[in-house]
């Protein structure tokens, strides 16, 4: 989410789910949803920031998946192998194409992210890993 980031603390259960309008706009389509939501006791947020909400979840998905598939090993595996200033690189260079797009990352999502980055016991699975059935894809 925007105001939470787009996940959770390493290690935390979180699955909120942030939506609405390209423009921010409080519409009867976006209060209909949250509506919806309300209803089934899923966490949905409507979101008057929502393009920085799907920029910071991009910083995020593009340098882990980014990491993980270089590496070939899941994020704890790169840091107790002493290179987690791989990740915290590619960080960098996915928040500037962010910021360049007009949607730094805040300073909450890059804090989550440095610290997933930084975890020795972070991630179980890597983007090649077996276990997740894509590795003869790549």
């Amino acid at each position: 989410s925007a105001s939470s980031g787009p996940w959770p603390t390493p290690g935390a259960q979180d699955h909120t789910l942030d939506f609405g309008e390209l423009d921010g706009e409080r519409t009867p389509r976006v209060e209909a949803i949250a509506a919806a939501f309300a209803r089934t006791g899923f966490d949905g947020r409507a979101s008057d920031a929502i393009l920085q909400a799907m920029w910071e979840k991009w910083v995020l998905i593009a340098t882990l998946a980014s990491l993980t598939t270089l590496m070939r090993a899941p994020v704890g595996d790169i840091v107790q192998a002493g290179a987690e200033e791989i990740g915290l690189t590619l960080l960098q260079d996915c928040s500037r194409i962010a910021a360049h797009n007009g949607h730094p990352p805040g300073a909450p999502t890059l804090a989550r992210t440095h610290a997933t980055l930084t975890a020795g016991d972070s991630g179980r699975h890597s983007v090649c890993d077996p276990a997740m059935g894509l590795a003869d894809r790549f």
